[in-house]
């Protein structure tokens, strides 16, 4: 259960020793929201305690669905107020969690832009882990002279001459910022220019079909669900009819600790899409992954570009380059 300390410049929230449940998040959100409500400036900061695994705790996936969705949820409702008003987003971790997952330098910094990363992507916030309360507390109080972290949200285009469109769904910021690598080797290769656009910032995905060819990428969450963006949005798919047009897929999963749904959005998305007369390319082979089932998966090839950046985020940026020298070949287009 978790447990809370408040002040004028921090909330903190202390996980407990056993594995959170839907009713901790909620605690955790109304607690923040209300603290939002103030319009004061604060910090928040979450103290990871050591897990005490028990026959009754089951593998903790009892609430991620929901949690997923209270957290996603927070994030669209409430980002530009966190944005304003939390000075960022700090993680303490116990001696112990830091000895068994982060042991050296390299998977501490990992660790450290993973957090950044999914503070900046939820609300807008820096974020940095630490190994005690005290320095939590005193790098959030040395942020009240930074300058507000740039948001990446980008205007939607409903009309557009481009022949390429860029759309992902990311719930901690991994898909966004493959998104941006694609963005970003697309342009090396001296392709006309495209823009990453969150699909939970599209409200009629009929903008889809302005498009001659189609990008889209998603994380998969829970067990072998839909990012939560594209869940919302995925129903409109039926109505809609994409003869015609060329898609590339790209998704990010965690194949050890989900090897059974590794990537599984991916396949769940592409199915629809070649069902609604949509043509996919950019398939990519499975070597190198460890995994035992995948939804995505079709004769050794997923239907898509597979990402892992937790198990190997070494590998994330070369598999994204090479993927879109692949697509730009199949999508058969020219440099501008």
């Amino acid at each position: 259960m978790f447990r809370f300390e408040e002040d004028t410049q921090f909330l903190v929230v202390y996980t407990g020793s056993r594995h959170a449940t839907s009713d901790d998040y909620r605690d955790f959100i109304a607690r923040w929201s209300a603290r939002l409500a103030q319009t004061e400036h604060f910090g928040v900061i979450m103290v990871s305690e050591p897990h005490l695994h028990t026959e009754e705790d089951g593998d903790g996936r009892e609430h991620e669905a929901e949690i997923t969705r209270l957290i996603n949820d927070f994030r669209r409702d409430y980002r530009e107020q966190t944005t304003r008003l939390n000075l960022g987003f700090g993680r303490v971790y116990a001696a112990e969690i830091i000895e068994n997952y982060f042991p050296d330098v390299t998977t501490w910094e990992q660790a450290q832009a993973g957090l950044d990363r999914y503070a900046r992507y939820n609300w807008a916030i820096p974020g940095r882990g630490f190994a005690h309360l005290l320095e939590a507390k005193a790098w959030l109080r040395e942020q009240i002279s930074q300058t507000p972290v740039a948001t990446t949200t980008e205007t939607i285009p409903l009309k557009s001459s481009q022949r390429v469109g860029l759309f992902y769904g990311s719930s901690t910021g991994v898909t966004e910022m493959v998104a941006y690598q694609i963005r970003d080797a697309w342009a090396v290769l001296g392709m006309e220019p495209i823009t990453p656009i969150n699909i939970g910032e599209v409200k009629d995905l009929a903008v889809l079909l302005n498009y001659d060819c189609l990008i889209l990428g998603t994380s998969t969450w829970n067990i072998g669900q839909l990012q939560d963006d594209w869940e919302i949005v995925f129903t409109q798919i039926d109505s809609l009819d994409f003869s015609g047009k060329q898609i590339a897929l790209f998704g990010i999963g965690d194949q050890y600790a989900y090897p059974d749904n590794f990537i599984d959005a991916v396949g769940i998305l592409g199915e629809k899409l070649v069902e609604r007369g949509g043509g996919l390319i950019g398939f990519w082979d499975s070597d190198g992954y460890e995994f035992s089932e995948s939804a995505a998966l079709v004769e050794d090839r997923f239907m898509g570009l597979a990402i892992d950046d937790s198990r190997q985020p070494e590998r994330t940026k070369a598999r994204t380059q090479q993927w879109v020298a692949q697509i730009v070949q199949e999508f058969a287009l020219q440099p501008a």
